[in-house]
C-alpha cells in the first residue's frame, strides 16, 4: 500500500513481501 503496488499472493506463506524496502501488508 505504501507504492500503491498490488501483490497476488498464489500461494500460503513463504518469504516476505516488501515494497520499496518496506514490509507489505497482505491484502486479501
Amino acid at each position: 500500500s505504501l507504492c500503491g503496488n498490488e501483490v497476488t499472493v498464489t500461494k500460503a506463506g513463504g518469504g516476505t513481501l516488501v515494497c520499496c524496502g518496506q514490509d507489505m501488508e497482505l491484502v486479501e
